[in-house]
Formats: C-alpha cells, sequence, structure tokens
C-alpha cells in the first residue's frame, strides 16, 4: 500500500507542463495520524491513500494521483483551479 508519510521538499514544480517558480519553497508533511501539514495549502488539513490517490480534506480539498513514490522521492499530479500541476518531491528530515 502506497505510504506517503513524511516531510517531504519540493524539487521540481510543473505547471501546465512548464516549469515554474511559484511553488518554490514548497513542503508537505504526511502525518502518521492521517494530517497533512504544507506551505502551499495551510488550515485543517487530513488525508487517506486509496489506490495511487491522496485525498486531501478540510479547509482546502485537493486529490493527488501519486505518479511515482520510493522511499526518497514522490511525483504527485493534481489539478488547482483547472490547472494541471506536477511536484516533484524529496523526502528528508524535518
Amino acid at each position: 500500500m502506497l505510504n506517503p508519510t513524511g516531510y517531504w521538499v519540493l524539487q521540481e514544480a510543473l505547471r501546465n507542463g512548464k516549469p515554474t517558480e511559484s511553488m518554490n519553497d514548497a513542503y508537505f508533511e504526511f502525518t502518521e495520524e492521517g494530517k497533512v501539514n504544507s506551505n502551499i495549502f495551510q488550515g485543517n488539513l487530513t488525508y487517506k491513500v486509496e489506490g495511487d490517490k491522496i485525498t486531501q480534506s478540510g479547509d482546502f480539498p485537493v486529490e493527488y494521483k501519486v505518479d511515482s513514490i520510493t522511499d526518497s522521492v514522490m511525483v504527485l499530479k493534481m489539478v488547482i483551479r483547472e490547472v494541471p500541476f506536477s511536484l516533484k518531491l524529496k523526502k528528508r528530515k524535518k
């Protein structure tokens, strides 16, 4: 089963298939308790994993498709306000 638990920092972001700097310094933390902490989406956020998707609920609901995940790199795809994004994240210690 897919396990995104950990602290992930942005390595590369694509917006509409083109590199973007609008998410520089972005991070996501998926906790074992099912909470999401991020400097992109703030507020009371939780998540659940189903297949290759991470569904974020709460103040800013988003569905991420996990394109790939290893113990150190995760690639997420999502759509925000009808704009597709692809995020390459690297796992690191907080």
